[in-house]
């Protein structure tokens, strides 16, 4: 059982002494979350089902954190409860002037204590309340979602930079993590998570704060967290994208020590520099990557490339001398071997997103670095797993499609790329057998054949031909199109390899047969 917000208030509302108070806040803090960060049960158990009170609990929770963020900034008793639930905004920026005036008279032991205390009532908002429960507006957690609120966390944030401690980073991390809930819209019409966001970006020039931190030497847990807030803004924000890639800082701006994957010759850092510098450290730093159970760089790697997708990063895959670093790390990925306790082929359907955007002029030194190969191993891989797995969601087709696509692009662009791809998939020691079934077929009948003339069992062939008839329609289309593509798009050849009643849906959509009316 996890009652996280009543136990919360139980601390929270104690009159003890700060010591005591940051003590208990510490062990519920611990508590939860290790009960948000273990596997998700099939079924909640009746422990587990949110009593009645949770909104009224939950509102005075955040309130009394505000409370507790605002006393650690301005000195004890000096804020009312009363006062900051009706003025959330002046409040908080009213302790923001103080902080600035005053930065090295904070108890940061018990600031850090609140500001924990507040990212995991955010957390578990977002990953318990509202998978049990509709949305309430206002949401019961209004209060940390506050622009005043946010304005007063990112001012934290910022102030850290220079004082970071290399050895502890937990409180920045801490911060990261409290905006990126406080900002993350979990449904849609979130205005109040939608406007602090929207404060966060454009107002409060988030990205510069981020940047700051990236040319330190972070954590790879505290690098993480502050890609992540960036990601989101990137994906849920209109406009973000611009405003984060406008962003620079000076790297003669701050006089502390830099962080290993910064060039000693860089004189200004954008986000995407920097996270292709952060990239290709995380891929080449030691121990090799992707390290242990523990080791974060994996989670950073996926965030960053999800990040550049986002910001059609492919798009400047083109061969220039400008892209050779962010290439060569996608050369990197896929070769990386897949036997590891992590899903390296998670990592590598993420790079071949971004190939979706790429010139087809890099299928060139794909293959020159060996690394097409890789692709189409990855191809195999991804078809299998779906195969076995009968997975027919959308998690397979995010797993499964853009393969495909960038290998139709490749092959439609190249004939040499396109035999190679086909002999992966139609092997050169079967094309004999196949081409004696095409002629006895051709021999003994003047019907087309309803299915594949050679495609034994749980080969590759046989397992990209059982696509065309998938129910998840993208997964189908684009298994199509690439079969149709390495058939050198010949509805002949196409129809002899996966069979005319395969093949139906595809030649229908080209125009080259008559669908059956319905």
């Amino acid at each position: 059982e996890m009652d996280f917000p009543q136990r919360l208030l139980s601390v929270v509302e104690d009159e003890r002494e700060n010591a005591s108070v940051n003590q208990a806040l510490t062990e519920v803090c611990e508590d939860v979350e290790k009960f948000l960060s273990a596997p998700p049960r099939v079924e909640n158990s009746e422990a587990d089902v949110l009593h009645d009170d949770v909104l009224g609990v939950m509102k005075r929770d955040s309130v009394l954190l505000l409370k507790g963020l605002i006393e650690s900034v301005q000195g004890t008793d000096a804020a009312e409860y009363a006062e900051i639930e009706k003025n959330t905004l002046k409040s908080t920026l009213a302790a923001k002037q103080i902080y600035l005036d005053n930065k090295e008279g904070i108890d940061t032991g018990t600031l850090s204590c609140y500001v924990r205390a507040g990212k995991n009532l955010l957390r578990w908002y977002v990953q318990i309340f509202l998978s049990q429960m509709a949305p309430s507006l206002p949401s019961p957690v209004s209060f940390l979602q506050n622009n005043g609120t946010v304005e007063l966390l990112a001012c934290f944030l910022e102030h850290q930079v220079e004082k970071m401690d290399i050895a502890n980073q937990e409180m920045e991390r801490d911060i990261s993590l409290f905006l990126f809930y406080a900002t993350f819209s979990a449904f849609p019409g979130d205005e109040t998570s939608e406007g602090a966001l929207r404060h966060l970006i454009f107002d409060l020039s988030f990205t510069k704060t981020v940047l700051r931190f990236l040319v330190k030497p972070c954590s790879s847990a505290l690098l993480v967290a502050l890609v992540r807030n960036i990601h989101t803004a990137i994906v849920s924000l209109q406009g973000a994208g611009k405003e984060i890639l406008n962003s620079t800082i000076s790297c003669n701006e701050s006089s502390t020590k830099a962080a290993v994957w910064l060039s000693d010759d860089t004189s200004e850092v954008s986000f995407i520099s920097i996270c292709t510098d952060i990239l290709h450290w995380a891929l080449n730093s030691e121990p090799a990557f992707p390290g242990e159970s523990d080791d974060r760089r994996f989670d950073l790697v996926l965030e960053i490339l999800g990040a550049f997708y986002a910001l059609r990063r492919g798009q400047k895959l083109d061969g220039s001398e400008s892209s050779k670093k962010l290439f060569q790390c996608i050369l990197d990925i896929l070769k990386l071997p897949e036997e590891s306790e992590k899903d390296i082929v998670q990592c590598k359907t993420s790079v071949v997103s971004l190939l979706m955007d790429c010139s087809p002029v890099v299928s060139k030194d794909l293959i020159s670095n060996g690394c097409f190969a890789s692709l189409l191993d990855l191809m195999d891989t991804q078809v299998r797993r779906i195969i076995e797995a009968v997975r027919v969601d959308d998690g397979a087709a995010a797993a499964i499609v853009p393969v495909f696509i960038v290998l139709n692009k490749f092959s439609t662009a190249s004939a040499d790329v396109r035999k190679t791809a086909k002999d992966f998939v139609f092997p050169p020691e079967a094309e004999e057998a196949f081409r004696q079934k095409v002629q006895e077929h051709e021999n003994t009948s003047n019907k087309r054949n309803m299915g594949p003339l050679d495609a034994p069992k749980r080969t590759l062939r046989w397992n990209l031909i059982s696509l065309l008839t998938w129910p998840q329609g993208h997964i189908k289309r684009c298994a199509g199109e690439l079969l149709w593509t390495l058939c050198s798009f010949n509805a002949t050849e196409f129809v002899h390899r996966v069979g005319f009643g395969n093949g139906m849906p595809l030649l229908g959509a080209k125009g080259l047969v008559q669908m059956p009316q319905q």
